[in-house]
């Protein structure tokens, strides 16, 4: 019955295609209303270098195309598992690719027992020997590796994700400062801007001076394009900025306070952030010094304990 396996799941698979592709999709309420809007969405800010497609995205864009031409917003919202728009965003992914990246990698998963299985039994009727293994343990075994594929890849765009953000509040507290100071220095807020955003080359400072530069293009105040930068790419930090900006005003002399206030703000977030950081270091450390002594006291405990036991 195993070499029959994976004929079947393919066999499953055509099938549920063929499905997808004779039943279309209705359009959602939320996407027939957003055709109708007069005027279009705003162009998003956040900049995003994409690469090359991997060998699982490239695998996956068929079946990802298929399903979320049939699906719409939903299925993409379905599909897209743990991760956010904002977390996509901010490591530069497309969802399109995410999702055919999810797909591959859990077919892969789900495919490679089965395939092992099939194998072994035709090795088997090929040689006249019985190699006999139950049917549950390639299904089960297809079912969780299935599964942990198909999450692997959300793990890794949101762990990534973290780490660019922390990155970027960094940027954020360099860029305050320089146009604190450029503001203390009597330049315009214009030049105070393109300043603080020239101050470093980082992924930052990149996403930085394309939304200042949009800003300049669309008529759009730089603040308030800040703001939908950080909304664009769930950072709380630049959103906290345009707004503190916002409620200065106008005035270059109350914008340089409010940005001397918040720099000061953003520093003392960061240090107590690596403290936090070093406390976790050093308890993992000791916890992992003590871990030979308990290794040592259990080797010499353990015969004493065995002869009382007898």
């Amino acid at each position: 019955m195993i070499p029959w396996l994976l004929p079947a799941l393919g066999f499953g698979i055509g099938l549920w295609l063929l499905l997808l592709g004779a039943m279309p999709a209705r359009t959602s309420l939320a996407e027939g209303m957003a055709r109708l809007r007069l005027l279009p969405e705003p162009p998003p800010l956040a900049t995003r270098r994409i690469a090359q497609p991997s060998a699982l995205i490239r695998a996956g864009t068929p079946l990802a195309g298929a399903l979320l031409r049939r699906s719409g917003a939903l299925g993409l919202r379905v599909l897209g598992g743990l991760v956010s728009p904002e977390d996509l965003a901010v490591v530069g992914q497309t969802e399109e690719r995410h999702v055919a990246e999810k797909l591959a990698s859990g077919l892969t998963g789900l495919v490679l027992p089965l395939l092992l299985a099939t194998v072994l039994g035709v090795a088997g009727g090929v040689l006249q020997t019985t190699i006999a293994i139950p049917l549950a343990i390639p299904l089960w075994l297809a079912l969780v590796l299935g599964l942990c594929g198909f999450i692997a890849p959300d793990l890794v765009v949101r762990s990534n994700a973290v780490t660019r953000r922390r990155e970027m509040v960094d940027d954020l507290t360099v860029f305050v400062q320089t146009v604190a100071m450029s503001l203390t220095a009597n330049r315009g807020i214009e030049a105070a801007l393109q300043d603080g955003a020239g101050a470093g080359d980082s992924w930052g400072f990149v996403q930085l001076r394309a939304a200042l530069s949009e800003a300049r293009i669309g008529q759009e105040r730089p603040w308030d394009a800040l703001g939908r930068l950080g909304g664009e790419l769930g950072l709380d930090t630049l959103e906290e900025l345009a707004a503190r900006v916002a409620l200065a005003g106008q005035d270059g002399a109350r914008i340089a306070e409010s940005l001397q206030t918040f720099s000061e703000t953003l520093r003392g977030r960061r240090l107590i952030r690596v403290e936090a950081e070093e406390h976790v270091a050093s308890e993992q450390m000791a916890a992992v010094s003590v871990l030979p002594l308990v290794g040592f006291t259990l080797f010499l405990a353990a015969p004493a304990f065995l002869t009382l036991l007898k």
